[in-house]
């Protein structure tokens, strides 16, 4: 079956999909009234969908080939795997022309016990996973509505309920990146950015506290919040961290987060530096911290 969700879409897309729905009996079309983002729209395709695994993709993004869906659903029922973990490769819309493939899992063709300990070696993408049906339906387990970055929360609950996931060598999908995406980290506002992330920070907070996981899950969520904190720029960066902080403060909870002093990007940009000039700004940096 192909679940298309109408999230209050605002072209002509989903008139594409009622003339493919006129001939091909498997698609189904799903119609908000309101717009809930991609955890509200793949919350709605999971409630109707009847297949035994579950498989996202966003409109962005298309199927590597014709077959993959078949081989990621092989995949599982050889290695009874609930998840099984696929690669993607980016598009470049703008020329039509493939680009770098995803690299970041060396591994393939193997069982990972997911821990602590290695809890980010995965991406946090939900359209790069196979899933079978009952990951959702007997572990009670969905989307946050009407958020970004809806992925990150998913991932934590996903991932401290079930504990392994096969990791394929196969490419699933072919994603292409767009500027106006809400899912382009880099090109979003600040402001929409601090938001989301602080509230995505605080429902994972308030996941691991409700579920007494917030001691053995402690590191992945300090990593998370320097995360999103190096997505940001300096000003931005130094509010988010500081409300983080502060709410973790109210909360009476053991630690404190220790946010990096020079964030990636900026390391990055002083290493073409001169020395001297380099040590002018850092202590300008330090001085600011203080």
């Amino acid at each position: 079956e192909i679940i298309c969700v109408d999230d209050c879409s605002p072209d002509g897309s989903m008139e594409i999909v009622r003339q493919f729905a006129k001939d091909d009996k498997r698609i189904k079309i799903i119609t908000h009234k309101k717009n809930l983002r991609q955890g509200g729209a793949r919350n709605s395709g999971i409630e109707v969908a009847r297949g035994e695994y579950i498989f996202f993709l966003d409109p962005d993004d298309f199927l590597s080939n014709d077959t993959v869906l078949r081989d990621l659903c092989d995949i599982a029922v050889e290695n009874d795997a609930k998840i099984v973990n696929a690669k993607f490769q980016h598009y470049n819309n703008k020329v039509g022309q493939f680009c770098k493939l995803d690299n970041s899992l060396k591994l393939g063709g193997v069982l990972l016990q997911i821990l602590p300990d290695n809890f980010f070696e995965l991406p946090f993408s939900a359209t790069v996973k196979l899933y079978h049906s009952s990951v959702f339906n007997d572990k009670n387990i969905r989307f946050e509505n009407n958020i970004i970055y809806e992925d990150v929360l998913f991932y934590f609950i996903l991932f401290t309920k079930i504990k392994s996931v096969f990791l394929t060598n196969l490419t699933a999908i072919m994603y292409r990146s767009r500027t106006r995406s809400t899912t382009a980290l880099a090109d979003m506002d600040d402001n929409i950015k601090y938001d989301n992330c602080l509230k995505v920070v605080k429902l994972v907070f308030y996941y691991l506290k409700k579920n007494r996981l917030l001691t053995t899950y402690e590191k992945p969520f300090m990593k998370i919040c320097r995360r999103f904190y190096n997505t940001m720029n300096r000003k931005t960066s130094l509010k988010f961290k500081k409300e983080v902080n502060s709410f973790l403060n109210n909360q009476k909870v053991s630690f404190k987060i220790k946010f990096p002093l020079i964030r990636p990007v900026i390391k990055a940009i002083l290493l073409f530096v001169p020395v001297k000039l380099w040590r002018r700004k850092l202590r300008r940096m330090l001085k600011n911290e203080l």
